[in-house]
């Protein structure tokens, strides 16, 4: 058991077969997570400000107690990629990116990211859901959806992924891109 409860600036790889003990840790700010095949306890976790979480190869990113989220000074990433990848972001209610940054989210071959509990977002959010099965759930965000920021929101589905808005009625500095079987309702 490790006294490590706060990570920055770092780079955190975590491989189905590493041991690197995370229970302990509250804090991601500025780091690089990368969960690849393995599904390691981040049940105390709070904060991934400005933190890019990428699983791979089936790895779940569990940040259930992540309620909101600053992106201030990078343009992070948080991608699923592979079958049964997860990025569990489903507490995740506030999201404010700053006006010169960009958070890009991404589901590529039939990962999820789930974001179904935002309700607010404010700046340029990316999201790209490609191959069969890859689905980006935002499907908390109701009304009028607009990026205030220097850069746009984009949303693009292709490919048999889907991207879920359902309770969007309204898109403001939007590019809209659905390729062959891409679903946004």
């Amino acid at each position: 058991r490790s006294n490590v409860t706060q990570l920055e600036n770092v780079s955190l790889r975590l491989d189905n077969t590493g041991d690197i003990s995370t229970a302990q840790l509250n804090m991601l700010t500025n780091v690089s997570l990368t969960v690849d095949g393995s599904a390691p306890n981040f049940g105390r976790v709070t904060n991934i400000d400005d933190t890019w979480v990428y699983a791979l190869n089936g790895g779940v990113a569990r940040l259930t107690n992540v309620v909101q989220v600053t992106i201030g000074t990078h343009s992070p990433v948080w991608q699923a990629n592979g079958a049964g990848s997860l990025v569990d972001l489903s507490r995740l209610t506030n999201l404010t990116v700053g006006y010169y940054e960009v958070l890009y989210v991404e589901g590529y071959n039939g990962g999820t990211v789930d974001l179904h509990r935002l309700q607010n977002s404010t700046g340029s959010v990316q999201v790209d859901a490609r191959d069969a099965g890859s689905v980006v759930d935002l499907s908390g965000l109701g009304g009028r959806w607009k990026s205030t920021a220097s850069s746009s929101l984009s949303l693009e589905a292709q490919t048999g992924a889907s991207i879920r808005i359902p309770n969007v009625t309204q898109l403001e500095n939007v590019s809209l891109r659905l390729d062959n079987t891409g679903a946004i309702p």
